[in-house]
């Protein structure tokens, strides 16, 4: 293990939170080079952020998630439970996985508008 990456888990914690680690871990293995001991925290803080947000997606890939129906709302209690059974993680991971999903109606909304011609009646306006 000279100055190969090795990541060190928790055999004392839940399952979900291993996975977890693991993943949050490999996020900073694959994003980041050397430690973070020598740098300032707000660049600490954003790494942390960064490997956080890799483990989500690592455990709960989006790609799958987009080509599942799931029933609305998407971030009801009834699919993150779901999640949880699906995918090895807790509500937390489960629950920012929901709001990771939206339909494809919701992720660009189309405002069309009405017009009033000259009879006072309205007509939609065609885009």
């Amino acid at each position: 293990m000279h100055n190969q990456p090795y990541i060190c888990i928790n055999k004392n914690i839940g399952i979900c939170e291993q996975w977890f680690d693991f993943a949050h871990e490999l996020g900073h293995v694959i994003k980041h080079c050397r430690n973070q001991h020598r740098l300032p925290a707000i660049f600490v803080d954003f790494q942390e952020k960064q490997a956080n947000n890799f483990a989500e997606h690592f455990l709960v890939p989006t790609f799958i998630l987009e080509k599942m129906n799931f029933p609305p709302p998407v971030q009801s209690e009834q699919n993150i439970f779901y999640m949880m059974k699906l995918f090895p993680v807790n509500r937390t991971v489960a629950k920012s996985a929901c709001f990771s999903i939206q339909p494809p109606y919701s992720r660009h909304v189309l405002i069309v508008t009405t017009f009033i011609n000259e009879n006072n009646a309205q007509k939609p306006l065609h885009l």
